[in-house]
C-alpha cells in the first residue's frame, strides 16, 4: 500500500499558477529579454530567474506577487536586463537598478523638477525661458513615472519625449538638450544612477533626428510697414500699439526690448534712445545698448514716444494677428514660401540697414548681437538680396 500511495502521489501535479497576469507577464518578460528570464513566486514577492547559456542565477526583488505590481516589475527587470548585458552580475545589476529606479508615484521626479527650476532661474533663466524651453518637456517627462511602465533608462525615456515631439523638429532637438541638462542635475543633485541616466553624445544625436529645415525669414518693405500702420484706425488702443509698431520699425526691436526703453543722453552728449533688455543667450546674456534709428522710406516720422505703457508676452503678435492687413501679408509670405512673424520689423530693419549701406559693425551693434549671428540667422544680410532691395529702392526714386 505504501508503494501504491507513493506512486498515486507523484501523479498528482503540482499546485501551479492559473492567473491571466501571470502568464502575461512572463510573456513580457520573455519579449523584452528573452529566453532564459522568467519570474516566480518567492514567499509573497518576485524571485527573477535567469537561465542562459554560461549565465545563470536568480534574485528576489522587492515586489509583491500580485498583478497590480507587473508594471513595476516590468520595468525594474529591463533595467537590470540592461545592466547584466554591460557586464554586471545580476545580484549588482538588481541593486544598481534598485538605486537608479524613481520613487513610488514619481514623487523623487516631481521634486527634482521643482529644484532644477530653482536653478535654472538662479543662473537668470527668465520666465518666458522656463515655459518655452523647458517646462513643457519636463513635464512630459515627469508624467512617463508615474506610468506602470516607466522608462528605465535615459534612451528609454529619451524615445518617448521625441516621439511626442516628432512633427516638429526644433522642439525636438530642443527636447533633447532640455532632458540632458535635467538628468545631469538628477545625477549630481539627486544621486540617481549615472549609468542608467546619462544619454551619451551618440544616444543625443540619434534622438535629436536630422536638423530642423530652415525657414526662409520674411521681410516687409517700407511701403507695406507703412500701409500697416495706417490700416490700424484712431482709436486710442491703435494710437497706443501704432506708437509700439513704429519704435519696432524704426530701431529693429525685439517685442520684448519695447519694455526696456529710456531716453538718455548719448556719449556726444545729445539725446539718445537706450535699450535695457538683456536677452538670455545660453549660459550669458547680451549687453544694454545705444539703439540707432534707420527712418523708413517715405515716413514722416523719425523719432517716437517712448511712453507706450508695458508690453505683455506675446501681446504685439496676439494684437497683430487680428489685423486684416497683417494676415493678408502672412499668406502672401506663406505662398512665397516665408516666414512672416512679429520679429519681421527686425529683419527689415536690417535690410534696410544694409541698403543704407552702413558698416557691419555699426548694424550689429545696433542690433545688439555678434557678427556670427548676424551673418547666420539673417539672410538679408546677403549681398545678393541687398542689391536686389537697393535696385528696387533706385526705382523707385
Amino acid at each position: 500500500m505504501a508503494g501504491c500511495f507513493s506512486l498515486l502521489d507523484q501523479a498528482v501535479p503540482k499546485k501551479v499558477h492559473h492567473e491571466l497576469w501571470v502568464d502575461g507577464l512572463r510573456d513580457a518578460i520573455k519579449g523584452s529579454c528573452g529566453r532564459g528570464w522568467t519570474v516566480q513566486e518567492k514567499n509573497g514577492q518576485v524571485r527573477l530567474n535567469v537561465r542562459r547559456e554560461g549565465f545563470r542565477g536568480s534574485v528576489v526583488l522587492p515586489f509583491p506577487w500580485e498583478r497590480s505590481a507587473t508594471g513595476d516589475i516590468q520595468a525594474r527587470i529591463r533595467n537590470i536586463f540592461s545592466l547584466v548585458h554591460q557586464g554586471r552580475s545580476l545580484k549588482e545589476a538588481a541593486l544598481v537598478a534598485a538605486r537608479s529606479a524613481p520613487q513610488a508615484g514619481g514623487c523623487a521626479w516631481q521634486e527634482a523638477l521643482v529644484g532644477f527650476e530653482k536653478e535654472k532661474r538662479m543662473e537668470g533663466l527668465r520666465e518666458k525661458g522656463w515655459n518655452d524651453n523647458y517646462k513643457p518637456f519636463l513635464s512630459y517627462v515627469v508624467d512617463q513615472f508615474e506610468r506602470r511602465d516607466s522608462p528605465t533608462t535615459a534612451m528609454e525615456l529619451g524615445r518617448l519625449l521625441v516621439e511626442h515631439w516628432e512633427p516638429h523638429p526644433r522642439s525636438r532637438q530642443i527636447a533633447v538638450n532640455t532632458l540632458s541638462s535635467f538628468l545631469n542635475y538628477c545625477i549630481e543633485a539627486y544621486g540617481i544612477n549615472a549609468g542608467a541616466w546619462t544619454l551619451t553624445s551618440r544616444q543625443k544625436k540619434i534622438l535629436k533626428g536630422p536638423p530642423a529645415k530652415r525657414r526662409n525669414k520674411a521681410v516687409l518693405s517700407d511701403d507695406q510697414m507703412l500701409a500697416l500702420l495706417d490700416s490700424l484706425g484712431n482709436r486710442p488702443e491703435a494710437q497706443l500699439w501704432r506708437k509700439r509698431l513704429m519704435l519696432a520699425m524704426l530701431y529693429g526691436l525685439r517685442p520684448e526690448e519695447l519694455n526696456h526703453l529710456e531716453q538718455k543722453l548719448g556719449p556726444d552728449g545729445n539725446p539718445l534712445v537706450w535699450c535695457a533688455y538683456e536677452k538670455p543667450s545660453g549660459t550669458s546674456r547680451t549687453k544694454p545698448r545705444w539703439l540707432d534709428p534707420c527712418p523708413l522710406k517715405g515716413a514722416k516720422w523719425n523719432e517716437v514716444d517712448l511712453d507706450i505703457g508695458g508690453v505683455a508676452q506675446d501681446s504685439l503678435g496676439q494684437y497683430l494677428s487680428r489685423q486684416a492687413l497683417w494676415m493678408q501679408y502672412k499668406k502672401q509670405c506663406e505662398a512665397k514660401g516665408e516666414w512672416l512673424r512679429p520679429y519681421v520689423f527686425r529683419d527689415s530693419y536690417a535690410l534696410r540697414c544694409h541698403i543704407d549701406k552702413r558698416p557691419l559693425n555699426r548694424i550689429c551693434l545696433a542690433m545688439g548681437h555678434s557678427l556670427l549671428v548676424h551673418q547666420q540667422h539673417y539672410r538679408w544680410a546677403d549681398d545678393s538680396i541687398v542689391l536686389q532691395a537697393q535696385l528696387a529702392a533706385d526705382r523707385k526714386i
